[in-house]
């Protein structure tokens, strides 16, 4: 695969700016480049958090109805289901709807679907549980947009019926337009619905789902016996804790870090500092995680993984009984059991992966539709994410299930996977997702050689897909301070939309070379540009690409200088991230290699 090196180019007085608003002239370039405007640096820079006013919630179409439904059903002591999804967003977001209806006086129990009896979301036969067990309302959350036959189950058995949700619509073509369909249903919440005017259109379940409690326990609430006064006052006490579940959600969803979702996901990290949620507080505890440094990246990379595991190996009640144990040794047994489960699942992935690389190395497909049979149902998404990130191609990573196939889908930026999956929708007998991610599943393997076909019959992605290193600056080592890094660490949380700063240099001169890691299979080197700064630099997982690169273009005799520490005269290109490395208390300023080219 072909790597093109670039850098961005806009322009301005970075000087000034810098002097104006108090930061480095590198800060300033890094906020123009990621699309802030001026004025708006004091608010990208601040810590204030103001939620969402409550005017622009209930721009979400049928929120107020929802609302009401529910208050009506909490009075008249009828017995409401909230049903979820099995990964984190899903677990959370039940989490929230369970406690704002119990809290509220509600009589309320919770199904999360299990991923190998029930597959994703909400279908008949829990439908069909739900009337069996009285249920009275049943309500979705982080799913329930596309339960089309669900819905007519639970209405002609005279259920009601709520759906929260943030997926997209599905649709059908007519002619050249899009008719878009929606269950039957008493009401139906997502900001992605063709005439909702909630302004943040990628925003996660669990953040639609707090969204709904915001207007039970406040708007329009004439009737206090239902939430109480001392209800709401209960919520507002939770409120915190609330802000925390939505942050994680919406990171392990992998939603864009700007606008509303940045403003949370500062705000809770900075609240899981002192949080009372006893599972919580076990699981970071169990990791062994700082509590006062949790970013974004000990999030979505440490406690993400953890709770998503209940569901990927067992059942994500695991997950949902965590962050709702009342006793801390429910909640340490919980979280250690949970990181168990995490471990083995990392142990599937890997050996998935390696099987998925073979079967890829043989494909020229544009769009890769991959048979990996045999593969734990449960790491088929996370094997499908690595495969994209080696291949720079859209992923559809399948394997064995009960009833058919099952897989898991992954894109790049310029394919819209959900869309090209509606367009043809005949060859699955389920599914759904996002632009950037999908779940589905087929009846036969000849549903899955026929869609691989028309799906890259009809596409224009190339066949062999460019990388575009894509770096914010050329930084001469002599720039690289911890003041400087901490200065850059005001642009936290990253992630999609708010991507970790990435900087470039040339003509760098490596003057040292280990091998680190337990499998030695990291780099720590001593780098030197043309400014005649040396700084230490780390390279994670690339090895055996580094050591087999040296020796390509210079041989054995200098890889072995470089290792002892003298003169070899390699010389390279890099593209990094900068870190602070505090050693026994004294910090100091680090490269984090994301992309390195030797100079031939």
């Amino acid at each position: 695969m072909q790597t093109v090196w670039k850098i961005k180019n806009k322009k301005g007085n970075f000087n000034d700016l810098g002097l104006k608003y108090g930061i480095s002239p590198v800060l300033a370039k890094l906020l123009i480049n990621r699309n802030v405007k001026e004025e708006d640096f004091s608010d990208y820079l601040s810590d204030s958090y103001t939620p969402v006013d409550i005017n622009t919630v209930l721009k979400l179409k049928d929120i107020e109805k929802a609302a009401d439904i529910l208050r009506k059903k909490i009075s008249e002591g009828k017995k409401i289901r909230v049903v979820g999804d099995y990964d984190v967003d899903g677990i959370c977001s039940t989490y929230i709807l369970v406690n704002i209806i119990r809290d509220a006086g509600g009589i309320v129990d919770f199904k999360i679907p299990h991923r190998f009896v029930d597959g994703y979301g909400i279908n008949v036969n829990i439908v069909n549980k739900a009337i069996e067990d009285g249920v009275d309302t049943i309500i979705t959350c982080d799913n329930g947009i596309k339960s089309m036959e669900q819905a007519k189950v639970a209405k002609a058995a005279g259920l009601t019926y709520i759906v929260t949700d943030h997926h997209e619509i599905s649709f059908e073509m007519v002619g050249d337009e899009k008719k878009y369909i929606i269950p039957s249903c008493d009401a139906v919440v997502d900001q992605k619905l063709a005439d909702s005017e909630y302004p943040y259109r990628e925003i996660c379940g669990t953040v639609i789902a707090y969204r709904l409690a915001q207007v039970l326990y406040g708007v329009n609430n004439t009737d206090i016996s239902v939430p109480s006064r001392e209800s709401i006052l209960q919520f507002k006490a939770r409120e915190d804790e609330y802000t925390i579940i939505q942050m994680i959600a919406t990171i392990a969803d992998v939603m864009p870090v700007y606008g509303e979702n940045r403003k949370l996901i500062k705000k809770g990290l900075s609240l899981i500092k002192t949080t009372d949620n006893l599972g919580l507080g076990a699981l970071i505890k169990e990791q062994s995680l700082n509590i006062d440094t949790i970013n974004s990246y000990n999030v979505g990379f440490g406690i993400a993984p953890c709770l998503n595991a209940a569901g990927r190996l067992k059942s994500a009640d695991l997950g949902f009984g965590l962050l709702d144990a009342k006793e801390p040794e429910t909640a340490q047994t919980l979280a250690l059991k949970l990181c168990d489960l995490n471990n083995q699942r990392k142990g599937m992935t890997e050996e998935a992966y390696k099987k998925g690389v073979e079967i890829c190395d043989s494909s020229d497909d544009a769009i890769l539709v991959v048979y990996i049979p045999s593969v734990h149902e449960g790491v088929i998404g996370i094997v499908a994410s690595k495969l994209v990130e080696r291949y720079n191609k859209p992923i559809y990573a399948i394997t064995d299930s009960e009833n058919g196939y099952k897989g898991s889908g992954r894109s790049v930026k310029g394919y819209n996977m959900i869309e090209d999956m509606t367009l043809h929708g005949e060859y699955f007998s389920k599914y759904g997702g996002h632009e950037m991610a999908a779940g589905f599943s087929f009846n036969t393997m000849e549903d899955v050689n026929n869609f691989r076909e028309a799906v890259n019959k009809d596409t224009n992605m190339p066949k062999e897909p460019v990388k575009e290193i894509l770096a914010d600056m050329q930084l001469p080592f002599n720039h690289v301070t911890v003041s400087l890094c901490h200065d850059i660490d005001r642009m936290e949380p990253y992630g999609e939309g708010n991507e970790s700063p990435l900087f470039m240099q040339k003509d760098i001169t490596l003057k040292s070379l280990r091998f680190i890691g337990k499998d030695f299979s990291s780099v720590s080197m001593e780098l030197c540009d043309d400014t005649g700064y040396t700084l230490r630099a780390v390279m994670f997982k690339r090895a055996d690409e580094i050591k087999s690169e040296i020796l390509r273009i210079y041989g054995e005799d200098r890889l072995n200088l470089s290792l002892r520490g003298q003169e070899s005269g390699i010389k390279l290109a890099a593209a990094f991230e900068l870190s602070v490395n505090d050693f026994r208390g004294n910090e100091s300023a680090q490269l984090m290699i994301r992309e390195v080219k030797f100079v031939e």
